[in-house]
This record gives C-alpha cells, sequence and structure tokens, in this order.
C-alpha cells in the first residue's frame, strides 16, 4: 500500500494468484510425540519457469468520501505486456499525482507511467519506456521523486571504455539526466535532501569494486554532473553505509569494513562525531586471536575479463617455507550478491581459515556486480557456462602463484547460487583441479526456480530449452562420478525447495554415483534452528576431504 503524501489518497495492489501452482512441503514437529504423530503438509502459491505469474492489478481509494460507498479508481498499464505484467514501484507526488512503474515478464523492458489523479479517474499525463538489450533491467531499488515530479533512480550510462556503468540519474521532463558518470557502480540511492537539493548514495572506486563509500552530489540539471563529495573517505574505513535522519541534519555511519564493525552518529553539514556502538567488547575479545591477513587480487581471465577474489590467509603461512595449505574457495556466482568485498565477517570460513590453516578465496567472476554490464549480463540466458568456468581459472591461477597452495587439496562450496556453482564446478571439472565440492541449498535445474528470477536471467523455458539443460546440474551429473561431492538441504525451505536435492539424490542413485548427503527436517534456507549441526557438518566434510 502507498498513501498519498497527506492520506488523502491510497495506492494499493492486489495479486490474483487462483492460476499459480501450488507448492507442497512437508512439516514434522517436534519428535516423540503424539501431537506430531502425522506429518503435515504447508502449502502456497509458487510460480516457476513458464508457469501463470500472480495477476496484479492497481487501484486508487479516495479516503475522504463520506456521503457514499467509494469505488476504488483501477489504474491500468499503458502497455498490457504479455505473460502477465509486473508491477516493479510505485510513487506518490503530493495527492494527485502517481507513478508506476510496470515491466514485462522477463524484465527487459518497462513503462514508468505519470497519472493524475482527479474527479474518480486516473489520466495519463506522461510515459517513459525503457529496454536492456542483452540483459535485464537492474534499478536495483525503488525510486525517489521530488515535489516537482522529477525522480532520481539508478541507471546504467555508457563510458568511455564502451561498458555500461549503475549512476545516479534524475528524470525530469522526459529525459534521463545524469548526476554521477564514471568507471564505478553506485549501489544505493540513500536520500534525496529536497531542501539543499543533494542526493546521498553509496559507490564503489574504479578498479576497486570492493570498497563502498557514502558521497552527496548536488542534482543541477542545467550544469551536469557536479562533482560529488566522499563523506566517508577519510575515515579509515572502507566499506561504509549510511541512514540519515528525516531532516537530514545527522546520519547514523556505519562502517563494516576492513576492521570490526563500529558506527558512529555524524552532523551533516558540521563537524561532529559522537560514538554509537564501538564495539568495545569485541575488539577485546579477538586481542589474541589470529586472525588471518586478508589481500585483494584480479585473476585475469578470457577476453579481458578479471575475477576480483578475496584471500583469508592464516597467520601461519610462511611464503619461505616449503609448507602447503589447503586452498578452499567460497562462491556465490550470481547478480545479487558480491562476495569479496572488504567487509569484517566472524564466519565459517574465517574459522576454517584460522582453526585449521585453510586458504580461503571468496570470488566475483563474471555474472556478479559491481563492475559493470559486460561483466553482470556475461552469461545471461546461459547460465552454468562463463562463470563455472571462471571458478577454475581462479583455481589453477592461485595454485600456480601462490607457492604456499597444496594443488592437490583445492575445494569449493557454496550456498543456494553458490551451491548450484559448487556443484556445477565439479561436475565439469575435467582437469581433476579440485578434490571436492559441497552443495548447501542448491539449484539443481533451474525449471525448478522461481519464475521471476530465473527467467530475468534466462528468459523462458519455452524456446530457450538447450540453455536449460545446459544450465541443469543434473544434466551434467555425469560429471560426479568418482568425485567427492556433499548435499545439504532443509526439507521446509521455501527459497529453493527441497525438490532440488530431491531430484539430483534420484538422479545420482540411479546412474550409480555415490555421493554425500545431509537433509534437515523442518528447516529453511537459512537452517536457523540447527546451525550448529550444519556447521559441524560442513566442517567435518571439508576437514576429511581436505586435510
Amino acid at each position: 500500500m502507498w498513501f498519498s503524501n497527506t492520506g488523502k489518497n491510497l495506492a494499493y495492489a492486489t495479486f490474483n494468484e487462483e492460476l499459480v501452482p501450488t507448492v507442497y512441503l512437508p512439516t514434522y514437529g517436534i519428535p516423540d510425540t503424539m501431537y506430531d504423530q502425522y506429518s503435515k503438509m504447508f502449502s502456497y502459491h509458487y510460480p516457476k519457469v513458464d508457469d501463470p505469474n500472480p495477476i496484479v492489478e492497481l487501484f486508487v481509494q479516495v479516503l475522504n468520501i463520506t456521503n457514499y460507498e467509494p469505488v476504488p479508481i483501477r489504474i491500468k498499464p499503458v502497455k498490457e505486456y504479455t505473460n502477465e505484467t509486473i508491477l516493479y514501484t510505485v510513487l506518490w507526488s503530493g495527492d494527485e499525482h502517481l507513478f508506476a512503474m510496470w515491466m514485462n515478464r522477463i524484465q527487459n523492458e518497462s513503462h514508468l507511467v505519470h497519472y493524475h489523479i482527479s474527479n474518480n479517474t486516473a489520466e495519463v499525463k506522461e510515459m517513459m519506456e525503457f529496454k536492456q538489450e542483452n540483459g535485464w533491467l537492474n534499478f536495483r531499488q525503488s525510486l525517489i521523486i521530488n515535489s516537482v515530479n522529477q525522480i532520481a533512480l539508478l541507471y546504467p550510462l555508457e563510458q568511455d571504455d564502451g561498458d555500461m556503468y549503475r549512476h545516479v540519474c534524475v528524470i525530469s521532463n522526459g529525459k534521463i539526466m545524469p548526476i554521477t558518470t564514471g568507471k564505478f557502480e553506485v549501489d544505493k540511492l540513500i536520500k534525496w535532501d529536497f531542501e539543499l537539493n543533494y542526493i546521498y548514495y553509496s559507490a564503489n572506486i574504479e578498479h576497486i569494486s570492493e570498497v563502498q563509500h557514502v558521497y552527496k552530489v548536488l542534482v543541477d540539471l542545467e550544469q551536469q554532473p557536479s562533482k560529488p563529495e566522499c563523506l566517508t573517505c577519510n575515515t579509515g574505513c572502507t566499506f561504509n553505509k549510511a541512514v540519515f535522519s528525516e531532516k537530514n541534519t545527522y546520519y547514523a555511519h556505519t562502517c563494516t569494513g576492513p576492521n570490526i564493525p563500529y558506527v558512529n552518529i555524524v552532523k551533516t553539514n558540521e563537524y561532529g562525531i559522537t560514538a554509537w556502538e564501538t564495539n568495545r567488547k569485541l575488539i577485546n575479545e579477538l586481542k589474541n586471536v589470529a586472525l588471518p591477513y586478508v589481500t585483494f587480487l584480479n585473476v585475469p581471465l578470457v577476453d579481458d575479463y578479471k575475477a576480483r577474489v578475496k584471500l583469508l590467509i592464516p597467520k601461519t603461512v610462511d611464503i619461505s617455507s616449503d609448507n602447503k595449505y589447503p586452498l578452499l574457495i567460497y562462491t556465490y556466482g550470481g547478480p545479487t550478491m558480491n562476495l569479496a568485498l572488504d567487509e569484517f565477517n566472524i564466519d565459517l570460513n574465517m574459522y576454517l581459515c584460522t582453526n585449521h590453516d585453510i586458504v580461503v578465496a571468496l570470488v566475483d567472476g563474471r555474472g556478479t556486480e559491481r563492475r559493470g554490464s559486460k561483466t553482470l549480463f556475461a552469461n545471461y540466458k546461459k547460465l552454468g557456462s562463463v562463470e563455472i568456468y571462471d571458478q577454475m581459472t581462479i583455481a589453477k591461477f592461485l595454485r600456480s602463484n601462490l607457492s604456499y597452495i597444496d594443488k592437490n587439496k583445492i575445494g569449493i562450496w557454496g550456498w543456494s547460487f553458490g551451491g548450484y556453482i559448487a556443484g556445477m564446478v565439479l561436475a565439469k571439472d575435467t582437469e581433476e583441479i579440485f578434490k571436492c565440492a559441497l552443495s548447501v541449498a542448491p539449484v539443481t535445474d533451474w525449471i525448478y526456480y522461481d519464475s521471476m528470477f530465473t527467467e530475468r536471467l534466462m528468459d523462458t523455458y519455452n524456446g530457450h530449452v538447450e540453455n536449460y539443460q545446459n544450465a541443469s546440474l543434473i544434466e551434467n551429473s555425469d560429471g560426479l562420478r568418482y568425485k567427492k561431492y556433499m548435499i545439504i538441504h532443509g526439507l521446509a525451505d521455501t527459497n529453493v525447495h527441497f525438490q532440488h536435492s530431491v531430484m539430483l539424490s534420484k538422479d545420482l542413485q540411479h546412474k550409480a554415483i555415490t555421493f554425500q548427503q545431509q537433509f534437515y527436517p523442518d528447516e529453511s534456507h537459512l537452517f536457523t534452528k540447527t546451525k550448529n549441526h550444519l556447521y559441524r557438518t560442513i566442517i567435518l566434510f571439508i576437514l576429511r576431504s581436505l586435510i
């Protein structure tokens, strides 16, 4: 629901799921109780590839009518896309100007429509069309609108290297006006100070994708773009986030890297910092812990592409000695998450590095964000291709260039999309680069996954059958024969359904391919109730395989 500025009008969306197929997940309850003598089924609507999506409709209800039964105003898309229209975002300017962005099913075409709400009607004032060739529209977040119907959004702009980078833009009078420019990517629109006409945003730096700073830039549509001012570049912090107060007088500055995170309250236009959270207790507890040495490097790929790699190196490593250490690659590989970021994390990878002397590489190859559209769209409509071979190239580069890596002890693991990548890498590894792979809650065939995510990256199944088959871990499962592979999945996973691992397990069993599997009843995609057991299972598999 979206209220207009004074609450006079209310815009709301309805979703008709009548034609959307239903997914059934088993739940088992508490062991050894009569109440859970019989298992139960949890069901919900979940559209998969090529199946009907919910039918969305947008309405406006005038709220100050008291004399008769109010009738909502239906807001129609200017263009009725085939195969179900997607409503991306809704914005109000005042009480009478409504903006709605509509997308087609595969999300490479959209229209931003301006409606004038008056006298129980919605008149179309103007419309703006967006298209993305060889990829999808990646606005990344909701839009921001000011009082004169100017709209701020993130939009890719071509730079002098021929690549497209996501930047702050303002739509004014039907034109897209660049507010920032350069060979870097804006990660988030934070706030628009309408009074001073500054936009605050976070972005990385050219050629340094792992950092994130907070900036402000003047919105001057006559002389664009203005020079941004970095608010966090001199703080000693490399990964920054900010939340501004209602009147933009203060902001909470959160530093998440490279060292232990802290939060300060900062006065926006004057010098003044108040420590809010110093994490002093954690700092003291980690004083005697041999935290890993962290470094970043570029790994050359084919066709001038580069992968960004974050290395966690145990403090015990002595490059002057002949000692060798296992290498574990942690991967995600999808377009919604980057791993090679200069943030401080205490997680399973750090534990394996500090407690078991394993070198850990967190990698961002082709198909990931923060380094331009060419890298992001490199595997468009062909998942399971270049991003898989990038993991192999990275592993070979590291074992050849780092003398302390044991070439015979290289493993890979990942979660969700990363679990899919890990399985595909092991299946396609014909050079015996990897000794083992572990997949947590993996996608194993994209026909089983959510339509909006999958079709954005792969288009529909109809007309692209071969691409889907090539991208299927099940189709490539013969490559797992005689290899160390483990699958872990929760039975109540509402994101990546247990069906994925069941179908892969069934396929491997029918082919007499041995593997390990661990399933968690009543557990979700995040394993919130059994994480200790999950981590011990992961650690045990990795240690048995690599140590």
